[in-house]
């Protein structure tokens, strides 16, 4: 799907080209506070309204209202901390906790793993649901990392990713996005056995049990259409998340501690 692997890679990289300096990363930090708290607060709903059907832990719920409360206050730490700098790991980190954790949460695995964690039901079918969703996930995560890895070091795009301009190094977002796009093996979780495998899981789990030990509830039918459906969607969104962990965080940090000079977006001013 060519579409999705353009908005794969847009979402990868929304973070590095918002402008400059101060603005850029006020844009960001903007951007992802009030854009996360927003999908938090839906899946604070939904989370909601699933522990008064399942008269179940108000955890899920309350855990919601504390990540809001995090955001607005961790994001503007950051902004404030580094708004004369704009390092690309705090981009890569605004972007992750602002915008793939609620999005996870809201239109991936959120719902799957709430609903097999608190929903009632025995407990091998809860089993089934979270071991068989996290090793999913956990695979497809391992499989894009792999392919980034493959890309930075065989195909030689390390050394063009950060460059050295004396006191700090600085990341030329825009052509190193294309450059990663024309070398990495491009996996789409909709063309893969991973999709099959994970539309499959939920309806799998919920059958057997129709038969073995019924079940009713009024939440159940959402959460199991919510779960179908969010599993694939956790393969897309962990995609990008570590994508952009990769070359966004881990790199720039490591980099910055072995030489001692920060890595920076490339709109910054270098100054004397």
């Amino acid at each position: 799907m060519p579409c999705l692997n353009l908005l794969d890679t847009r979402l990868a990289w929304v973070v590095l080209d918002m402008g400059s300096t101060n603005d850029q990363l006020k844009n960001v930090v903007w951007k992802t506070t009030w854009g996360g708290s927003f999908l938090t607060l839906i899946g604070t709903g939904l989370f909601w309204a699933g522990s008064q059907d399942f008269k179940t832990s108000n955890l899920p719920w309350l855990a919601g209202l504390a990540y809001i409360l995090f955001l607005n206050v961790c994001l503007p730490v950051l902004y404030f901390a580094y708004r004369n700098q704009s390092p690309v790991w705090v981009n890569g980190v605004m972007g992750i906790l602002g915008g793939l954790v609620p999005a996870a949460g809201v239109l991936g695995m959120g719902a799957h793993f709430f609903y097999f964690s608190l929903a009632p039901m025995p407990r091998w079918v809860s089993l089934f649901g979270l071991v068989g969703g996290t090793a999913l996930i956990l695979h497809w995560g391992y499989k894009i990392a792999c392919d980034v890895m493959d890309a930075l070091h065989s195909k030689g795009l390390l050394a063009q990713a950060y460059i050295d301009a004396d006191k700090v190094y600085y990341c030329d977002t825009w052509s190193f996005m294309q450059k990663m796009d024309a070398v990495q093996l491009k996996r789409d979780p909709f063309k893969s056995y991973h999709l099959w495998l994970a539309l499959a899981i939920t309806p799998f789990a919920v059958v057997l049990n129709r038969f073995l030990t019924p079940y009713t509830g009024s939440g159940h039918g959402v959460f199991i259409v919510l779960s179908i459906l969010g599993l694939p969607m956790s393969l897309w969104i962990i995609g990008v998340a570590v994508r952009a962990y990769i070359v966004m965080i881990h790199y720039p940090l490591k980099l910055q501690h072995k030489t001692g000079k920060p890595v920076l977006m490339r709109e910054i001013q270098l100054g004397p």
